[in-house]
C-alpha cells in the first residue's frame, strides 16, 4: 500500500496492490502453500528456510550465519504464548514476531520490523540467553530470525484455551471432527469470524422447541450492565392472543438476586420484574424451559424504559445441535412499550417458469423431450426454443 496523495484535513489517496500468494521472489511457483483459519493462503516463499511448529511443543532451531529463518507456529488457540530464547555466537541476532505472514519484509525488502508486533534483538557477548514472550491472537504466529552468525534458537509455545472449532488434546489444539465432544463453540447468538465471536445477523426458522428465550448482548442494552424485563409471554398464535405457554421453568443469564429472578417476568404481573444481569460472556437472556416441544409463534414482552434494550433476538434451542439459534431479530426496539414479536416468515416464492407463446417452424429441435402446454385463450405450443421463450404467469398455464 502506498500513499499517493495527502491533503491534511481533507482527503488521502492510497494505491493498493496485492502480490500473488503463489509466486516466489523469482516468479516461480512456491512448493508449499497452507491455508489458515481465515481461508487465506500462506505463501511458502522460502520453502527451504521455513520451519513449522505446533503450539504445545518446543524445539531448537539451528540458524546459519547471514541467513534468514522463518518460523510458523500453528494452532495457538485463543491465548497461545510463544517464547523465544536467542544467544548468537558472535555479532547480533534479531527476531521479529507477526500475526500474519511477513509479506513486506520477505517480498519487498521492507525492514524486518515492518508489520511486526514485537521483536527481540541480542548482541554478543550474551552470557545467558535473552528471552521474550509473544501472545498470538489469530491462531498462528510467524517469526523472522535474522542472524550475523550461526546460532541456536530455543522456541516453545503453550496454549490453555483453544479457538472455536478446536479441542484440546494433550496440550495441543486440534481441529474438531463432526460432533466431537469438548470442542470450543461460540455462545448461542454469536458466530465465529477470524478469531472472535460476533453477534449473529442470521436467523433460522424453528417451528417447535423445548426452550425459548429473548436475548441481547451487553452493548445492545441501554445501560450496559442491566436489563429489566417486567413481563414475558410465549403464545401459540401469530398475534399473541391464543394459548399462552406458561408451564415451563424460568431460565436466565443472571439476576440481581431475591425478588429479581426470571420468574418475576413470567408471573402475569407488570409490577414485578426480572432484574437481568449478564452471563460470563457478556450476554443477557431470559426465557423458559418447557421440557417438551412448544410451537411458539408470538413473543410478547415489556421491559423497563430506562433499563431496556435497543435491539434483541428471539432464540430457540435446537436439540440436534445443542445450540441456541436466532429465530427473529428485532432492530430499533423502543423500551418501555409492550412489544409483540410475530414469528412469521416470508415463504420463498416458487421458481418462475418460462414458456414459449409461439413455435417457429424453423426452430431447431434442441431438447430430446418436448413438453406440451395449453395456454388459456391460445393455441397449444411446444417448449422447444428456450431462448425464444416468453415469460407467462404460472396461473395461465394448464397441462394437457
Amino acid at each position: 500500500m502506498c500513499v499517493a496523495k495527502l491533503l491534511e484535513g481533507s482527503s488521502i489517496t492510497v494505491n493498493v496492490s496485492f502480490p500473488s500468494p503463489s509466486l516466489s521472489n523469482e516468479g516461480e511457483l512456491a512448493q508449499d502453500e497452507t491455508t489458515n483459519l481465515l481461508g487465506l493462503q500462506s505463501p511458502n516463499l522460502i520453502t527451504n528456510n521455513k520451519i513449522v511448529m505446533e503450539c504445545g511443543t518446543n524445539m531448537n532451531i539451528e540458524v546459519d550465519s547471514n541467513m534468514n529463518q522463518l518460523l510458523h507456529v500453528n494452532n495457538t488457540g485463543k491465548d497461545g504464548i510463544l517464547t523465544l530464547n536467542l544467544c548468537p555466537s558472535s555479532g547480533s541476532a534479531t527476531a521479529y514476531m507477526y500475526d500474519r505472514y511477513p509479506t513486506s519484509p520477505l517480498e519487498y525488502s521492507a525492514p524486518g520490523g515492518y508489520g511486526a508486533f514485537k521483536g527481540l534483538k541480542v548482541s554478543t557477548p550474551c552470557l545467558v540467553s535473552k528471552a521474550t514472550e509473544y501472545s498470538s491472537v489469530h491462531n498462528e504466529a510467524w517469526v523472522l530470525i535474522e542472524a550475523d552468525a550461526a546460532l541456536t534458537v530455543e522456541a516453545s509455545c503453550v496454549v490453555n484455551v483453544c479457538q472455536v472449532g478446536q479441542k484440546k488434546v494433550r496440550g495441543k489444539c486440534l481441529q474438531c471432527q463432526g460432533n466431537d465432544t469438548g470442542c470450543e463453540r461460540c455462545p448461542g447468538g454469536l458466530e465465529f469470524y477470524i478469531s472472535n465471536c460476533f453477534v449473529s445477523e442470521t436467523f433460522k426458522e424453528i417451528s417447535e422447541s423445548t426452550k425459548w428465550r429473548i436475548w441481547a448482548p451487553e452493548h445492545h442494552t441501554l445501560k450496559g450492565w442491566v436489563w429489566d424485563v417486567k413481563d414475558l409471554e410465549f403464545y401459540s398464535d401469530l398475534d399473541c392472543t391464543d394459548t399462552k405457554f406458561n408451564d415451563g421453568t424460568p431460565i436466565d443469564s443472571g439476576n440481581a438476586g431475591q425478588y429479581w429472578g426470571p420468574e418475576r417476568a413470567l408471573d402475569d404481573d407488570d409490577g414485578s420484574a426480572w432484574g437481568g444481569r449478564k452471563d460470563q460472556f457478556g450476554l443477557f437472556w431470559i426465557g423458559m424451559d418447557f421440557n417438551t416441544l412448544r410451537g411458539v409463534r408470538c413473543v410478547s414482552f415489556l421491559d423497563s424504559p430506562d433499563k431496556g434494550v435497543k435491539e434483541l433476538r428471539v432464540q430457540a434451542w435446537e436439540s440436534s445441535t445443542s445450540t441456541w439459534h436466532n429465530v427473529k431479530i428485532v432492530k430499533d426496539h423502543q423500551s418501555g412499550v409492550r412489544t409483540n414479536i410475530s414469528l412469521e416468515y416470508t415463504p420463498t416464492p416458487p421458481p418462475v417458469a418460462y414458456y414459449p407463446t409461439t413455435a417457429p417452424n424453423d426452430c431447431p429441435e434442441v431438447p430430446q423431450t418436448k413438453f406440451v402446454y395449453k395456454i388459456k385463450n391460445e393455441a397449444p405450443v411446444l417448449r422447444s426454443c428456450k431462448w425464444l421463450a416468453k415469460k407467462v404467469p404460472r396461473s395461465n398455464i394448464q397441462h394437457l
